[in-house]
């Protein structure tokens, strides 16, 4: 029998009640001792019933302890484990594993925001519970922070699996007697949930996306401030954007959320454990061994031959003795004792090539070719010739050759458009590649390097082909636009890591809807590499592919793309196109452009 009054009680069933834990949606939990073994735990009672009907208060009852049976036979060092499921006298309880910690949402309370690294450290292990909770059949549906137990150790559990009923403290909730069957938490809810369909592990990774949201801003992706706010946002409304409310947070966790909160339980991730390592992995956070250590950067940008070649003549806008070249320095201020810079150019020892002469610093900037006596040319108001007529038709040759020189060794070092231009035009009506061939592997496209790839096999499905029999489908083309469009989703359900570089052909595909597709993917995949190679097709002739180019620009966020747009935006005669072309131009902006 239960002894006491509810805030004061002293035993349920055989349990010595040691003091209240709090108050959770389906009653107070408490923590108890078990007299036989002497083993502390958590009690957690089924608050009473206000119902007209026994048959409602039957059927919370009969769902109360069929739910927590099918939670008890769970085993996971990530889910609190369930001892008991009993009653006493009117009251249903269950008996749980005690574990000392502190819940998540007090954590992010007193936090206000959760580093990516321990956010992904703690939910790789609610991900890890609930993977192994759905091979069993077993659907929670509530997740959410005060679901989820950390102990001193960093050591993570999931509580209430499958026994939770809608929270009652937006409100209205009250009001809605015929969504009385769906359990859950309203901010937490998936579509489907709120819906009242028929639920499967997917509802479960919706609301852990939510949740990992929350713990980096601080705030849920569907706000509101009562019942009816939030079930209208979640059903109808885009989450609110990562990177808007934390900038610094890169755009292709960004890219991942909205695949992990798509209101299409298809077009989420397959399992926890994916989608906390696709997380992990736009973060730049390793979570292979579910800590989440911060990892080096997978890439780092090589700088363009022309910027070297600005390092070695140093940048002219710069102003101040700490910013100025050794060679400008030597053309500017001559020591006593030495010849004039220019007559130090005449007896240098004459090099083979223009690089040459960067690497020995002689003639490799203006100032030191121009400089005349103590006085270099630009330090002046006015250039004084004081020189032959001779002498200043050499100068003018002089630097004619070097303009015509930087010219060329411009277009030699920057060849990023030739391969693309080339290229274009080159697919017949299948989409094959037929001038691709194995010795093409490796040539460089701007930043992106053609993959090497294996013919296409046959009697093969997507599925059962390689890496790369999945790339020369992609690459090759000569099949049905069917299957490059699932070779490029397999790529990306596999993370193959060469589909961007191999995705430069299908982008010239003649059939638009791989040409969409790709652009999608790539969008997901947050990769800026290919920003100069979908720029290119912002000029394509289909206005759903210019509208696609535009989202996925804006979602890349490279300050490349802005020339471009902008240029677009003027030529665009669709007003939806234009007016993802804007938005893609205010969100690389981080600002809204002026009417």
């Amino acid at each position: 029998m239960i002894s006491g009054q509810e805030g004061s009680l002293r035993s349920i069933g055989k349990y010595q009640i040691l003091g209240p834990l709090g108050r959770g949606s389906m009653g107070l939990v408490y923590k108890a001792r078990d007299p036989e073994i002497g083993r502390v735990v958590a009690i957690k009672t089924l608050r009473k019933i206000l119902s007209a009907d026994p048959q409602d208060v039957e059927a919370a009852v009969r769902r109360f302890k069929f739910e927590a049976r099918s939670a008890g036979n769970l085993r996971h060092p990530n889910i609190i484990t369930i001892f008991e499921v009993n009653h006493d006298a009117e009251t249903p309880f269950i008996v749980m594993d005690y574990v000392e910690g502190e819940s998540l949402d007090s954590i992010i309370e007193k936090e206000r925001r959760v580093a990516p690294a321990t956010m992904v450290q703690y939910l790789n292990q609610v991900a890890a519970g609930l993977d192994y909770a759905h091979s069993r059949g077993v659907v929670h549906r509530d997740i959410k922070p005060s679901n989820i137990l950390v102990d001193r150790s960093g050591n993570v559990f999931i509580l209430d699996f499958g026994i939770a009923s809608i929270n009652e403290s937006f409100p209205g909730a009250e009001q809605t007697g015929s969504m009385a069957p769906i359990m859950g938490t309203p901010g937490y809810m998936s579509p489907e949930q709120i819906l009242n369909e028929k639920l499967d592990h997917r509802t479960d990774l919706f609301s852990l996306a939510v949740v990992a949201f929350e713990c980096l801003t601080g705030q849920r992706p569907f706000p509101g401030d009562n019942f009816t706010t939030v079930i209208g946002n979640i059903l109808n409304s885009k989450p609110l954007s990562l990177t808007a409310l934390i900038p610094e947070m890169p755009l292709p966790l960004e890219a991942e959320f909205e695949k992990a909160l798509a209101k299409s339980r298809e077009d989420r991730f397959e399992s926890a454990s994916r989608m906390l390592a696709a997380f992990a992995h736009a973060a730049g956070v390793d979570a292979g061994d579910g800590r989440g250590s911060p990892r080096a950067p997978m890439r780092t940008r090589k700088m363009s031959a022309w910027k070297s070649i600005k390092r070695v003549w140093g940048d002219e806008t710069q102003t101040g003795p700490s910013k100025t070249s050794p060679v400008a320095e030597a053309a500017s201020a001559p020591k006593s004792g030495q010849s004039a810079p220019w007559e130090a150019v005449k007896q240098a020892p004459v090099a083979d090539s223009f690089s040459e002469r960067m690497r020995m610093g002689t003639g490799s900037h203006p100032g030191a070719i121009f400089s005349h006596g103590d006085h270099a040319v630009g330090s002046q108001p006015f250039l004084r010739f004081k020189q032959s007529p001779a002498r200043i038709v050499a100068l003018s040759v002089a630097f004619a050759c070097l303009v015509v020189a930087s010219v060329v060794l411009w277009y030699a070092l920057e060849p990023e458009a030739a391969p693309v231009v080339a290229r274009q035009g080159s697919s017949n009506q299948n989409g094959a590649n037929p001038a691709l061939d194995a010795q093409t592997a490796g040539a460089q496209i701007g930043e992106l390097v053609v993959p090497g790839v294996d013919p296409l096999p046959k009697d093969k499905t997507v599925h059962e082909m390689n890496d790369r029999e999945l790339l020369g489908v992609i690459v090759r083309g000569g099949v049905s636009e069917e299957m490059i469009i699932d070779a490029l989703r397999e790529c990306r359900q596999r993370n193959v890591p060469a589909l961007v570089d191999a995705s430069v052909f299908p982008l010239q595909h003649d059939s638009f809807l791989v040409r969409l597709e790709t652009i999608r993917i790539l969008g997901e995949m947050g990769d800026k590499r290919i920003v100069p190679q979908l720029m290119l097709s912002l000029d394509d002739h289909d206005p759903l592919v210019r509208k696609e180019v535009a989202v996925t620009l804006g979602k890349l966020g490279d300050r490349r793309a802005l020339g471009y747009l902008n240029a677009r935006l003027f030529k665009e005669e669709m007003a939806d196109v234009k007016a993802e072309i804007k938005n893609a131009i205010e969100r690389i902006n981080g600002f809204p452009m002026g009417r």
